[in-house]
């Protein structure tokens, strides 16, 4: 039992033995003592034992819940009757947490009317690593040397390993398909110039080639009346294309746009052909015409179908 514990039990004999109070009212500490005795160790659950006489009509005194405390932990307390009439024996459980010189205030006791304040109580707690266990403590396994030679294979094969990595993604973005290019259609316009270059330095040989050659020229102008005006025009006769596009184009146009379409269906149907034919005139003469009728329809494109330059050919 240490010293500070000795000379309060001491104390409190004393004060017992002469019969002064530590509190207002009937109530009076007769011995505090804790068990086990010390010195603790840390972790160590401990009994502080209160030794209490009040007057025969108080009843068994209630304790206030315990303050707070980073150092210990208190239990639940227990009040048990003494020997004689108003003696009483209280018993508080309590845990330690902390290493060194400890002073934690008990909680307040309340007797009948009154309330009992009790003085601080000390304890001294060790640490295991002072004790007699400390041994139990060590590590039975001896330390582990770690030979520093050993990092730079590693980092040699590390680097090696990124190193690849970073070549196979490398080799693999660059195998990977570049996707195509988005490519803006073309204007009637162009699609029809691009369509009838091949005609201009084209020359039929005989009227059966002359004959294919009108009809591929008017399928073109057909499919070009289709994209910029968005009349059917392939899949309507001339009278029937004419009538739609008649209202809105010029009696000079009009005309000329006929003699085109009437000839290649003469071609088709009659066997009728030109005896005179030149290339180069007749396909500058189709391109006015569709330049002069994409100018009354506006200069915006129309998203509809472009057929290959030579579909009709």
């Amino acid at each position: 039992m240490n010293l500070l514990v000795r000379c309060f039990l001491v104390f409190a004999l004393l004060v017992g033995s002469s019969g002064a109070l530590l509190a207002r009212g009937e109530a009076a500490v007769l011995a505090v003592e804790t068990t086990p005795a010390g010195p603790h160790s840390i972790g160590d659950r401990v009994t502080v034992v209160l030794r209490l006489r009040t007057d025969a009509d108080a009843g068994a005194p209630e304790l206030f819940p315990p303050p707070a405390s980073e150092s210990v932990e208190w239990g639940r307390p227990t009040v048990q009757a003494g020997p004689q009439a108003g003696e009483w024996i209280v018993r508080i459980p309590v845990q330690l947490f902390a290493v060194g010189r400890l002073s934690e205030a008990l909680p307040p006791l309340r007797v009948g009317t009154e309330t009992l304040e009790l003085p601080p109580l000390s304890f001294e707690v060790k640490s295991v690593r002072s004790g007699p266990g400390a041994s139990l403590l060590r590590d039975p396994k001896p330390p582990v040397v770690l030979d520093r030679r050993l990092w730079w294979p590693f980092l040699l094969a590390l680097g090696a390993l990124l190193a690849g990595a970073a070549g196979w993604l490398l080799r693999f973005h660059r195998r990977r398909p570049q996707p195509a290019p988005v490519l803006h259609p073309p204007s009637p316009e162009e699609w029809i110039a691009q369509a009838l270059a091949p005609f201009a330095e084209r020359r039929p040989q005989d009227r059966e080639e002359l004959r294919r050659y009108l009809e591929a020229v008017a399928n073109c102008v057909r499919e070009y009346l289709h994209q910029r005006t968005g009349v059917p025009a392939p899949r309507l006769t001339t009278s029937e294309t004419l009538l739609r596009l008649r209202p809105r184009l010029p009696e000079g146009i009009a005309t000329e746009l006929a003699a085109i379409l009437s000839g290649a269906d003469a071609a088709k149907f009659a066997k009728q052909t030109p005896e005179t034919f030149q290339p180069r005139q007749y396909v500058a003469r189709v391109l006015e015409i569709s330049r002069q009728i994409g100018q009354r329809w506006g200069d915006a494109d129309q998203k509809a179908r472009r057929p290959a330059a030579d579909q009709w050919a």
